[in-house]
């Protein structure tokens, strides 16, 4: 054990000693010695640097406007993909609504089950506004199915 400042010496020899050479021995001889603690040194001191007038100019990278371009498509695209499942869960509905019986033992149910998929058709409507303005289009106002003057 001893002293930890004491060189080690490790021999690394093959198993067949007769295909080693004295080159090759002293070639596998490694030394080893601990690393000693070093003392932190002062920082230098630096000069300051003499205040330069920089002009900034914002260029936009070469490719910023294929990046965009893409992200308009990529909105687009979901605008698109959104408003035609809200046109299916609209049709999804409008057939639970067909389909519905008062008299069915179910009917609580399938009645529960109509006013879920009607608020999930609102939420999804929310979305697809919301999508439509980030996109740039027009915020359409949906069509409303009774009149207000008879209400």
């Amino acid at each position: 054990m001893g002293n930890r400042t004491t060189k080690c010496k490790f021999r690394l020899l093959p198993s067949d000693l007769e295909s080693s050479t004295p080159g090759d021995i002293q070639a596998l001889e490694k030394v080893f010695s601990p690393a000693k603690k070093t003392r932190s040194k002062r920082p230098k001191l630096v000069k300051p640097i003499s205040v330069v007038p920089v002009v900034v100019v914002d260029l936009p990278p070469p490719a910023a406007k294929e990046i965009s371009r893409r992200e308009k498509s990529h909105e687009i695209k979901s605008v698109i993909v959104d408003k035609m499942w809200e046109n299916h869960m609209r049709v999804f509905v409008a057939e639970n609504w067909k389909n519905f019986k008062r008299e069915s033992p179910r009917a609580n149910q399938n009645l529960m089950t109509i006013h879920f998929l009607e608020a999930e058709v609102r939420e999804v409507r929310q979305q697809y506004r919301h999508f439509r303005v980030d996109a740039g289009f027009p915020i359409l106002m949906p069509e409303k199915s009774y009149n207000e003057e008879s209400l």
